[in-house]
């Protein structure tokens, strides 16, 4: 397509343009990757919530009948405060929990020694090091919560807590959101109403091959009760509501669709050029005895060639810039990995790329004789 020492500028700048080209092709369809259901199943952890949020609760009940269900290895009650810290501006989670069974099964790195501590302090609390670096709280502190939903036996929607311990993200460059976590005893105590009511339920499966039986069997044997449930792993959960704003998937094949097909007419207007400067070569080519289809074959093994590199150049670029696009866009998408087979797509698509591109030099080649090219110049 191109020969490089002949004009160096505009094969450096056509061959950058397709490295970025690559570049975006192997990122985005990374990222679309992990919007898939079939993505989300790599989670073993289940949410269970309500069917009809709004309406209907879970019941507390229901937490042994998803412990019973095959391949569920735990399960643990949830409910939300709904509450805030002294202006509504300041709301963020507090979740009511079992210490022992939730922390089991939800992965946050808390300490074995906070558990017991919240476990035997009634309205004990333990709160995430961002919440404490928000507030400026520590151990000991005495925190009042005012829920905008939960009203207490004592008719005061203030529920007090007092910390008992904080804990980090086990790993350093992912920081755990505000959050706080109580006794779910103690809201069954202290609520005036709806006692043994479950915002919802967390269930962890044995392996991510049973997630989809599991969810199916929980949704199922609850179908037909006072209270049905919707069940999700927490990965597919979170990314649903960033595609509530639409396909992801869609919008990023999209972009990668728009892409390509601008690199390819700056290409294909790039290959044209090039062959208008190098018809005295292919006619010299000719006079020496060289067929059509094998001047046509260089020409196509030059533009996938140039292609290629292309591509390497942008799949190198992608595994660099990964783990920055990770840190991004953890709250979106949680971690992706730029998986074989968005690279071999990567790779074929850069081969048909080239293929392409070269298609309507290798038709001028067979269409315009020795004599013609020798007039051009």
């Amino acid at each position: 397509m191109l020969q490089l020492g002949r004009n160096p500028t505009r094969t450096v700048l056509v061959g950058v343009s397709m490295a970025i080209a690559f570049l975006l092709l192997v990122l985005l369809r990374s990222i679309a990757g992990v919007f898939s259901v079939e993505a989300g199943r790599s989670d073993t952890v289940i949410y269970v919530s309500s069917k009809y949020p709004s309406t209907v609760m879970l019941k507390l009940a229901q937490v042994q009948q998803v412990r019973s269900v095959e391949g569920v290895i735990g399960a643990s009650p949830v409910i939300y405060l709904y509450g805030f810290y002294q202006e509504p501006k300041l709301s963020f989670s507090q979740l009511g929990i079992d210490p022992l069974s939730y922390f089991s099964i939800s992965g946050e790195a808390v300490d074995q020694t906070l558990i017991d501590r919240l476990v035997s302090t009634r309205t004990g609390a333990v709160i995430s090091r961002a919440l404490a670096d928000e507030h400026g709280w520590r151990v000991g502190d005495k925190i009042p919560i005012q829920s905008t939903w939960w009203l207490k036996e004592d008719k005061s929607y203030i529920w007090e807590f007092d910390i008992v311990g904080v804990f980090s993200s086990a790993k350093e460059e992912q920081e755990t959101p505000p959050i706080l976590f109580f006794n779910y005893e103690y809201f069954q105590e202290a609520a005036a109403f709806a006692k043994g009511s479950l915002s919802a339920i967390l269930a962890r499966v044995e392996s991510p091959n049973l997630v989809e039986t599991a969810i199916e069997t929980i949704d199922s044997n609850f179908a037909n009760s006072s209270a049905p449930t919707n069940s999700n792993t927490r990965e597919i959960l979170s990314r649903e509501s960033y595609r509530q704003i639409g396909d992801i998937g869609t919008i990023t094949n999209a972009i990668i669709i728009a892409v390509f097909f601008t690199v390819l007419i700056v290409s294909a207007h790039a290959a044209a050029q090039s062959l208008r400067d190098r018809r005295m070569e292919f006619a010299v080519m000719k006079t020496f005895g060289f067929t059509n289809e094998l001047i046509a074959g260089i020409v196509l093994a030059e533009s996938i060639a140039f292609c290629l590199v292309a591509a390497i150049v942008g799949i190198g670029a992608a595994l660099v810039l990964e783990p920055v696009f990770n840190e991004g866009l953890k709250d979106v998408t949680g971690r992706f990995d730029m998986s074989l087979s968005s690279i071999v797509t990567t790779f074929g698509t850069a081969t048909a790329t080239g293929f392409c591109i070269a298609i309507i030099p290798v038709f001028s080649i067979y269409r315009t004789s020795i004599s013609d090219a020798l007039r051009s110049v």
